[in-house]
């Protein structure tokens, strides 16, 4: 490896990747090597070796459709990868975070404050924010209570599936779709229509009357 850490920046053109990369090339122990735009590209310098670590943009991509790259970065033992990102959905954090990734960072952190955190990840430090930590262990409450809580009991008549009473069980115990997604494993229009299909079963418009309804079986 070089004496300075080699950074690609995986941005969309924007003024934010353009500031990051002038506050990154202004710390004599980072240097920005590749600019990249595209997946393919990224693929072309992990096969050359020539960046220590990734900054990919988790607003602005499909995870799905990276998985093959975040494998290959992690078949490069000096490779890093970080996420950067506004954090607002949480589920999609998590997820970022099984495909290995070695930390996330908000954008919302001032630019110097970003650099510095990239050198703590060089020393193999992993870096979550604080809210994502704070919503893994409400999640983990969450689905602690759904297994070990009240089950709902819902009549023979209404006809749910085993797995239309486990959604059911999750809205009531405040898991919203990108949760039920996550931890069923289960994409986000199949959870969708899992729990349009609940509705109609309990002749309801809405999540509230749903959720109305179903405290009644409890």
């Amino acid at each position: 490896m070089t004496s300075f850490l080699r950074v690609g920046i995986a941005f969309s053109p924007s003024l934010f990747s353009y500031s990051l990369a002038s506050a990154v090339n202004k710390d004599p122990e980072i240097k920005v090597s590749a600019v990249i735009h595209t997946k393919e590209t990224i693929i072309e310098q992990l096969k050359k070796k020539s960046i220590d670590m990734y900054l990919m943009d988790l607003d602005h991509i499909n995870l799905e459709d990276y998985k093959d790259v975040t494998h290959l970065i992690h078949t490069d033992p000096h490779a890093k990868l970080i996420f950067l990102g506004s954090c607002q959905k949480k589920s999609i954090c998590l997820r970022a975070l099984e495909l290995g990734c070695n930390g996330i960072i908000h954008k919302k952190m001032d630019l110097e404050v970003i650099v510095d955190m990239l050198k703590a990840v060089k020393e193999d430090h992993v870096l979550i924010p604080k809210e994502l930590i704070d919503y893994m262990i409400m999640k983990s409450f969450m689905i602690d209570q759904k297994d070990s809580g009240h089950k709902v009991n819902i009549p023979p008549e209404l006809n749910f599936t085993q797995r239309e009473k486990e959604i059911a069980e999750y809205l009531l115990n405040g898991l919203d779709n990108s949760d039920i997604s996550l931890h069923l494993n289960l994409s986000h229009g199949t959870v969708k229509n899992y729990i349009s299909k609940i509705y109609d079963k309990l002749n309801v418009k809405n999540r509230k009357d749903a959720l109305n309804v179903l405290r009644k079986y409890l």
